[in-house]
C-alpha cells in the first residue's frame, strides 16, 4: 500500500473527527482521496516529486510549503467527505443502514446529501487554492505547468476576476490552519 501524506492527526486542527474513528476506517478515504484527487489536481510529475521527497525526507521548503499549506488541507477535507459517506453506516444484505444507538436505521438520501454538500464545499475550496497556487507559481513548480500547461489551454491565469493574483509570488500561507486556535 501506498504511503499516505497525511494521518490521522492532521484532521484535528480542521474537522471535528472522533477520537474513536480508527487509522483502518480512515486510512482507505485518505488513500483514494491522495490519488484520486490530489495526483489529479497537481498533475502526475508534479505529485510523484512531492511524494517521492516525502518519502524520503528530503522535501524542498517551497515542497514543504505546498505540503503544509495547501496539500494538506485538501486532503483532510476530500478524505472527510469520503469517510462521512460511510461514517456510522453499516452496509448489509439489504443495504445500508446507520447506527443509532443500539439500533439501525436507514439513513435518507437528504442527509447523506445535506453532509456530503457541506464537505465537498470545503474541499472545492481547498482544491481550487492548489489550483490557484500552483499555476501563479509555475516558475517555483514548473512540473505543474509541464503536465498541466493551462496556457495551452487557452486560459491566463496571470490575473483573477481583473485584479493581481494574491497567491503570486507567495510560498507561505497567509493562513496557517494549525495555529487558528
Amino acid at each position: 500500500m501506498r504511503k499516505l501524506l497525511i494521518n490521522k492527526d492532521d484532521f484535528t486542527y480542521l474537522v471535528d473527527l472522533s477520537k474513536n474513528v480508527t487509522e483502518k476506517q480512515l486510512n482507505p478515504c485518505i488513500l483514494d482521496a491522495q490519488i484520486r484527487v490530489l495526483k489529479g489536481t497537481m498533475c502526475s510529475s508534479l505529485y510523484e516529486e512531492v511524494y517521492t521527497q516525502f518519502l524520503d525526507d528530503t522535501l524542498t521548503s517551497e515542497n514543504q510549503t505546498l505540503l503544509d499549506d495547501y496539500v494538506i488541507p485538501l486532503l483532510v477535507f476530500a478524505s472527510y467527505s469520503n469517510y462521512l459517506v460511510m461514517a456510522g453506516k453499516r452496509s448489509t444484505a439489504t443495504g445500508i443502514v446507520k447506527v443509532v444507538g443500539d439500533n439501525l436505521e436507514q439513513i435518507t438520501r437528504e442527509e447523506l446529501k445535506d453532509i456530503k454538500a457541506s464537505i465537498e464545499h470545503s474541499q472545492d475550496t481547498y482544491q481550487n487554492n492548489l489550483s490557484t497556487f500552483l499555476e501563479c507559481n509555475t516558475d517555483v513548480y514548473p512540473l505543474f505547468l509541464d503536465c498541466c500547461n493551462p496556457q495551452k489551454a487557452g486560459f491566463n491565469f496571470s490575473s483573477i476576476g481583473g485584479q493581481d493574483n494574491p497567491y503570486k509570488g507567495k510560498l507561505k500561507s497567509d493562513y496557517d490552519y494549525k495555529n487558528r486556535y
